[in-house]
């Protein structure tokens, strides 16, 4: 008998075994929880609105316009963000998501697969210029916040007066760090506009204060250099529960997934190499390009912003045209040894940050994204390779379309989803990095490089991996051998 149970336990193991590692994506179970005052019991977002008005336009003195967003019902009165760091009308929006972790909220040890912020615009009934054609960020708070602080205290100099690049949320003076996501209409629409309810990521977040750093909440604020367009949104004040602040959670427990960032200055990482290909450096004053300065190439770090462009040239005219085809090239090292340890990409994001510095950062796009089938280093030259997107791709040194930015506004944290070109990493194929060009556009993009002066706006590459079912397979295989090591006869 005892033999028999043995054999017994030895199939049905080997039977599980070979499930478990058919549908090793099916061990991944995805919870998802919803955080809104009013809604499921739940009554512990705080928000408030940090503001200055001006009250002598001689002295050039304001007065404190800070309130709690509790204190106002939007589904009456507006609720505007507003401004940018140089202009005094500037109102930066806090919200705090308190007791989201443990008892019902997120348990401990959770992977955070996508974690949004979700504002409402107010009606036109309410304000006529509640939607904005400007784009919002939002941040990671460094420091608390409560219904005491305002912009020209406790995020500002206190001197009664607006100093540019001081008051408000500032993360150069360390009030916020990571910059997270942007609230941007989408590709076919204008702007944010009234009664309609918009998204941003806040994952890096939440996955920071689920693994132990404190909750001080998020700030949502315009980078723009010229923003004079508002946003009005709904508070924690309306009275209508489902059009208030929303933090929807999507996470696993499963102890299969993994999340890896790779980031110039992220926990000591150094391994991000790009370049700027085919810079202009001086435009004459004629289309000619004869008498332009063209550098071949440009180690990007050496740079905090970089301009990408297309050319504006014609077959016609090749020679004429101020705008040249300038792609950026970018490769984070070491990536593909997290698919040594028999891991495989479950989802992998490629994130960037608009620049700040210039007032025409935005672009119409497209710029695609290209995995690199040929190397580069910080000596490579626009003249290394066969020209623009499609000269490359007809060369074969830049494989297929896998993603493409495009409406990107000033100041805007883009992302899309590099899945496929990691995932041919991980398979074996050369990690030699990204190409990111105009194609088919020749309105220049400003990004944030490597050498960015403050590494949060760096590139970010977000890789999620998964045991290949292999290495689930050989995990139960082990389990198995060790049942039936456990139930040998015994000799005596």
């Amino acid at each position: 008998m005892t033999r028999n149970s043995g054999w017994l336990t030895l199939s049905v193991l080997a039977v599980l075994a070979t499930s478990v590692a058919e549908n090793a994506d099916a061990q991944i179970t995805l919870e998802t929880l919803t955080f809104q005052n009013g809604a499921n019991g739940y009554d512990g977002a705080f928000d408030r609105r940090i503001d200055m008005r001006l009250i002598d336009e001689n002295e050039g003195t304001f007065a404190d316009a800070s309130e709690d967003g509790a204190s106002v019902d939007t589904d009456v009165d507006p609720f505007f963000i507003d401004g940018d760091p140089v202009d005094s009308s500037r109102s930066d929006y806090l919200i705090r998501f308190d007791d989201i972790l443990g008892d019902m909220g997120i348990p401990s040890g959770a992977i955070i697969l996508d974690a949004t912020l979700n504002l409402r615009t107010t009606s036109e009934s309410v304000n006529a210029n509640s939607r904005t054609g400007e784009s919002y960020n939002v941040y990671r708070l460094a420091v608390p916040f409560d219904s005491t602080s305002t912009m020209d205290g406790t995020f500002g100099d206190g001197n009664d007066m607006f100093t540019d690049n001081v008051d408000g949320v500032e993360p150069e003076q360390g009030e916020a760090d990571w910059i997270l996501s942007t609230f941007d209409h989408p590709v076919d629409e204008g702007g944010l506009e009234p009664d309609m309810t918009y998204g941003a990521s806040v994952t890096r977040a939440v996955q920071s204060w689920v693994d132990g750093a404190t909750n001080y909440g998020l700030a949502v604020m315009s980078d723009h250099r010229d923003n004079d367009d508002g946003w009005s949104v709904h508070s924690t004040g309306s009275s209508t529960v489902s059009s208030r602040p929303e933090l929807s959670v999507t996470y696993t427990i499963s102890p299969l997934m993994r999340v890896n960032e790779f980031q110039q200055g992220l926990n000591g990482y150094t391994g991000t190499t790009d370049v700027l290909l085919n810079l202009v450096t001086d435009t004459a004053s004629t289309d000619e390009r004869d008498d332009d300065t063209v550098v071949g190439g440009l180690d990007a770090s050496t740079e905090s912003e970089v301009f990408l462009d297309g050319s504006n040239a014609t077959p016609e005219e090749p020679n004429v045209g101020n705008s040249y085809d300038t792609p950026y090239l970018i490769k984070f090292d070491d990536v593909e040894s997290l698919g040594d340890n028999g891991r495989r990409v479950y989802k992998a994001e490629l994130l960037v940050t608009t620049g700040f510095s210039s007032g025409v950062s935005d672009s119409g796009g497209p710029f695609t994204v290209h995995q690199l089938l040929t190397p580069f280093d910080t000596t490579s030259v626009y003249g290394d390779y066969s020209g623009d997107v499609n000269d490359m791709l007809a060369a074969n040194e830049i494989a297929p379309e896998a993603a493409r930015f495009e409406s990107i506004d000033e100041g805007e944290y883009v992302a899309v989803d590099v899945t496929s070109v990691v995932d041919n990493w991980f398979s074996g194929d050369p990690n030699y990095g990204f190409y990111i060009g105009a194609n088919g556009t020749s309105n220049g993009w400003q990004i944030f490089t490597s050498g960015a002066i403050d590494s949060d706006l760096a590139p970010m590459l977000r890789i999620y991996t998964v045991p290949e079912p292999a290495s689930v397979m050989l995990g139960a295989f082990g389990l198995l051998a060790l049942a039936v090591y456990r139930r040998r006869p015994n000799a005596c």
